[in-house]
Formats: C-alpha cells, structure tokens, sequence
C-alpha cells in the first residue's frame, strides 16, 4: 500500500489519498488511499522517519495495531492500513483468496455479525480474561467490521508456504508462541529453507501473541527492525 504525504496532497499520476488528523492520537493521521479502483483506509503516525507498515490478520484491522505502534512511533513513521473487506476500507466483489476451512471460519463470522457487540464483547472478556481490556475491545471490534467477502481468501487452492518461506530474499521474523499454531519444529524446518529467517519463541503465549504478551513481543520487533537497519542486505541501503 502507497503512504501518503502527511500534507494529503496527491502526488501526481498515483493514487489519490486523503488525511485528517486522528482524533485518538496526538498527531497521528488517518486517511483513505484510493488505487485498483477501491480505498485503503489506513492511520498513521507520521513524521520524519523511515516508514513501517503494519499489516493485519484475517477478521483484524489497522486498530489492532496501535498498542505496538505506540512503542515503535519514536523510531517510524507506522502505517497501520485496513485490508480490503476489513475495518473502514472498500469490500470489493472479488481479489480475496488464500484458503483452507473457509466454511467453519465464514460460518462463525456469519453468527458474529449477527450478534449484539455487546455481547460479544462480554464473551470475548471471559475467554482472554488475562489480555488487556485494550487488546480485547479492538479485535472485537474489528472483527464485527469484517465483511463477509474477505473470507474468500481461505478457499482453495492455497499457496505452498514452504516454497514461499524459501523464496523470501529480505530478512523474515517469524513469532510463535508456545501454545499457538506454529510449532517450534515447524519453524525450525523453515529457518532451514531460508536462511534470513529469524525464529523467536515467547513463552505463555498462543496465536495472538502480540494480544498474550505484548511487552516481549514489542521487544522482539525492536530488536529485530534495529538488526535489519544496522546491517542492510548487500546492495541495498536499508530501511529509508
């Protein structure tokens, strides 16, 4: 996704974009990119830094992102956009796709649309009763602004992860927890296909792990973003 020029002007022959300042976080921006024939809408710290995009899971949005882009706004201008059918972005007809157990997945969705948010933000407490409020209030509410379309990225055929893993030719950090869906030895096996591959492991943590242990992951990021600057890939110039 294009980042827009914090003044909202269009650079000529791109996309058009449009900003206002967001109202939550002192001079961040939110705004709404327009290209292939839909709008991207997306916030924004800003500033003079190298830019950092952020981009979210299936049922997330931009939002979801905050708490971690608080931590990094020091150091990056982060750019937190909300994928097409998620959040406050365009839900086209088509361009979804990736795929696997798409009908236990939409159906689920399905019942979530259908519910009161109130209620489900009441379950969603009980069963991550130890994330913060936080976390819990914005995958909840990112969720329920999920269209039903963007599930059409889990239908077959789907791609090979291990081709696309080996095939990578910047530097990877791949975070698992030790109760998620990746396992150590999955990621293992990876870090042997691709050698800029960087494996970190947290501990009581499951899928969501930036939601169970968001202090260590935001350190791992850290740490991994400063490696990446301080020893660019051979012919390039690192993070501009």
């Amino acid at each position: 996704m294009p980042v827009a020029d914090p003044s909202g002007k269009r650079e000529s022959g791109g996309p058009e974009r449009t900003e206002r300042p967001l109202v939550s976080m002192t001079n961040w921006m939110t705004g709404v990119c327009e290209t292939n024939d839909i709008r991207i809408h997306y916030q924004r710290t800003g500033g003079s830094k190298p830019p950092l995009l952020l981009l979210h899971g299936l049922t997330g949005s931009g939002a979801c992102w905050i708490p971690l882009a608080r931590v990094l706004r020091r150091d990056y201008d982060v750019v937190m956009p909300d994928a097409r059918g998620h959040g406050n972005s365009s839900t086209p007809s088509d361009g979804y796709r990736y795929e696997d157990h798409a009908g236990d997945v939409v159906d689920q969705q399905r019942r979530l649309l259908g519910s009161d948010e109130e209620e489900v933000l009441a379950q969603a407490r009980v069963r991550h009763a130890h994330r913060r409020s936080e976390f819990v209030e914005l995958i909840v509410a990112a969720r329920l602004k999920t269209r039903m379309g963007a599930f059409d990225v889990l239908r077959p055929p789907n791609p090979e992860f291990r081709q696309v893993v080996a095939a990578i030719c910047v530097p990877v950090l791949l975070v698992i927890g030790d109760h998620g869906v990746v396992s150590i030895e999955t990621a293992r096996e990876l870090q042997g296909l691709n050698a800029r591959l960087r494996v970190e492991q947290i501990q009581d943590a499951g899928h969501g792990v930036p939601y169970d242990q968001p202090e260590r992951f935001e350190a791992v990021v850290r740490s991994f973003l400063q490696s990446v600057i301080a020893s660019p890939a051979p012919g390039s110039r690192g993070v501009r």
